[in-house]
């Protein structure tokens, strides 16, 4: 889980280990239910040049349900499934409009093995290629050589 439901939740995770084991490639534990909170993506619009993942309906519905009793495995679940579903709806809007297939995975939300599991599901569902790593450790240390890449690539263009 993430820090805010976490800290909602009274959940208490062993982060350390949570990273440990998706690094080793440890399966997550969690139900097996694909049921959603409402994740939506907001076009650009209203003062907003970019697209924009309304993750406030997310919390919003987490929160319903925590007050509810529904047990923290199924919240974790649920958000998980919400938040990999609106980031592929994300990077599925954005991909369309700029004409791109690949969509790149990295830092330190993708060691959560189940978010990386759902979310390179979901792009693929809607014909998108997820790019994950095969050589590095996916964290800062991947964010920076990307930074690099991506700095040298603007150089290259005169785009800066």
């Amino acid at each position: 889980m993430y820090p805010a439901p976490q800290r909602a939740s009274g959940f208490q995770a062993d982060v350390a280990a949570e990273s440990s084991s998706v690094m080793a490639g440890a399966p997550a534990v969690l139900p097996d239910d694909d049921a959603a909170y409402p994740c939506p993506v907001l076009a650009p619009g209203s003062g907003r040049d970019s697209w924009l993942l309304d993750t406030d309906s997310l919390f919003r519905a987490l929160w319903r349900d925590w007050q509810a009793q529904t047990p923290v495995p199924v919240l974790a679940r649920r958000f998980h499934v919400s938040l990999a579903q609106g980031l592929a709806d994300l990077a599925a809007a954005a991909a369309q409009e700029k004409g791109l297939r690949h969509v790149g995975l990295s830092g330190g939300c993708m060691q959560n093995k189940t978010l990386a599991l759902l979310l390179s599901q979901r792009l693929r569902q809607k014909g998108l290629e997820p790019l994950l790593h095969r050589s590095l450790q996916t964290n800062d240390a991947c964010i920076s050589l990307g930074q690099a890449a991506w700095g040298l690539l603007t150089v290259m263009r005169g785009n800066f």
